[in-house]
């Protein structure tokens, strides 16, 4: 099994639990419409494989656009 296909059924995984367990997320942990989001985290496993480096790529870009970094 790749390290693609590892990637993705771990994050299968998680959701099918997730959605198992009923998981809400807290009123207080949602973020507020008045506040703006300035920094935005990402853990990536392997910054070789180019699967995490286009991930991380795209996320810069997507933090551009918001104004985050």
């Amino acid at each position: 099994m790749t390290k693609l296909h590892k990637a993705f059924l771990a994050v299968a995984v998680t959701a099918v639990i997730t959605t198992m367990t009923g998981f809400i997320p807290a009123a207080s942990a949602a973020p507020q419409e008045s506040k703006k989001i300035t920094h935005i985290g990402l853990m990536v496993q392997d910054m070789s494989n180019p699967f995490f480096s286009a991930m991380e790529r795209n996320a810069k870009q997507a933090a551009a656009k918001i104004g985050a970094t």
